[in-house]
């Protein structure tokens, strides 16, 4: 039997905003959480408030201050790139919206708009049409498309001018509306920069020119995910449960810590069938699900890398999107999606004495020399109306764990994090 150190598990009341961040197993990684910059978050919001009562001088130093203090807030640079298209700072927005993109961290597909305006200001033309359309590639039923596309129509037109194309190339193009700001109008007024970009919002880049192996990845893949269920049939854990709710503004409300003694079985009981069992026990009560935050307990942390092994992935659908990397190192990019005539043997929800199957769609990525699984993200295929869960994005990251005497490691679950 495998014993962690620590297993971090999150669950979450469906109808709050909220999200719980497990405490990584790294000092290093807990000593940077900690330091995060408290203020960038008002800052970021505050911006955005300029932005809205047209004060774009003022929107730029705050957002300036925000990215002093976190380079990497994406939400920051995408508006800031909006405030520099108003001051006609072309060059100035068309770098914020390519950082924006980079970080891509919920406003990466949104700043394409920005950029595409700065572009084409600049004289830029193809490239602008280029963002636009890529814009339109990855949301084509966002509520701005039609926008979008009559703002195609238009840099077209001036490029087959002549008399367009003679005049001074910095001439300001016709600016739409920030697409953050449309699609918040209809809605309360909230910026979630805490919560991370969707699985379809958001590729991560992929090396041009090279031809996924797609056999031979998944097939590698599932042999390590077989050699997992047989090195690892079962496993012990203490369970550190820490559940925050968020207000709008992403600021706690409410904070609860938790202690599990937990035991995850996984068994073949028949050809064609993994079933994981899972046990929590509470530390210091024996209620068990009845003491977890908000009485609901998620079940199938361990089942989610299962989702390619041999006996499960035929209950998915399994694209290879190319070759990434992750911490510096090359990895595979597997997209998998539940299959509607398939069933759910992977994720659900227990609420009271009922279950509620949660169908998953996701992002692997997988080392290509070892063809271990480093790391997966997964959202909700659809909402779950019957348990009030509008969405749930989970993060898992996998590191080797040593088994019995062996010098080799297997990989676990060694962090994760998820937002309902």
């Amino acid at each position: 039997m495998l014993t962690l150190h620590k297993r971090e598990q999150i669950a979450q009341e469906p109808q709050s905003r909220g999200c719980r961040l497990c405490h990584r197993s790294s000092p290093a990684a807990r000593q940077a959480t900690a330091n995060r910059p408290p203020r960038t978050l008002p800052l970021t919001l505050l911006g955005r408030l300029r932005i809205l009562r047209e004060d774009y001088k003022e929107s730029s130093e705050v957002l300036e201050q925000a990215l002093a203090a976190e380079p990497e807030n994406g939400t920051a640079h995408n508006l800031l790139a909006d405030a520099y298209l108003r001051l006609q700072e072309f060059e100035k927005a068309r770098q914020q919206a390519q950082l924006a993109i980079e970080t891509a961290k919920g406003a990466g597909n949104a700043a394409r708009i920005p950029l595409a305006e700065a572009l084409a200001s600049l004289g830029r033309k193809p490239e602008a049409l280029e963002a636009l359309a890529a814009f339109l590639q990855n949301a084509p039923q966002s509520p701005i498309a039609p926008q979008v596309r009559d703002l195609m129509a238009e840099i077209k037109r001036r490029e087959s001018d002549p008399i367009d194309n003679s005049q001074n190339s910095s001439t300001p193009t016709a600016h739409l509306a920030p697409a953050h700001l449309l699609v918040a109008k209809d809605s309360d007024f909230s910026i979630k920069s805490w919560e991370p970009p969707g699985i379809d919002e958001v590729r991560p880049s992929v090396a041009t020119g090279v031809v996924c192996p797609y056999e031979k990845v998944i097939e590698e893949t599932g042999k390590r995910m077989a050699q997992f269920v047989d090195d690892v049939a079962q496993f012990s854990a203490i369970e550190d449960v820490l559940h925050e709710d968020l207000d709008d503004l992403g600021k706690p409300i409410t904070k609860k810590s938790i202690q599990f003694d937990y035991v995850a079985s996984i068994s073949a009981d028949y050809p064609g069938f993994l079933g994981v069992d899972e046990y929590r026990n509470d530390r210091n009560d024996e209620a068990g699900v009845g003491e977890f935050p908000d009485q609901i307990a998620t079940r199938g942390l361990p089942a989610l890398a299962l989702v390619f092994h041999p006996d499960m992935r035929r209950n998915f659908q399994i694209v290879c999107e190319g070759l990434g990397e992750w911490n510096r190192q090359a990895t595979w990019l597997l997209h998998f999606r539940q299959r509607d005539d398939r069933p759910n043997r992977i994720k659900q929800y227990k609420i009271g004495d009922r279950t509620y199957p949660a169908n998953l769609k996701g992002r692997a990525w997988v080392s290509t020399t070892t063809f271990q699984i480093v790391r997966i993200e997964s959202d909700l295929v659809s909402p779950m109306p019957q348990i009030q869960l509008l969405g749930e994005h989970q993060i898992v990251d996998y590191g080797p764990r040593a088994i019995s005497h062996e010098e080799c490691g297997t990989m676990v679950a060694t962090a994760c994090r998820a937002l309902l």
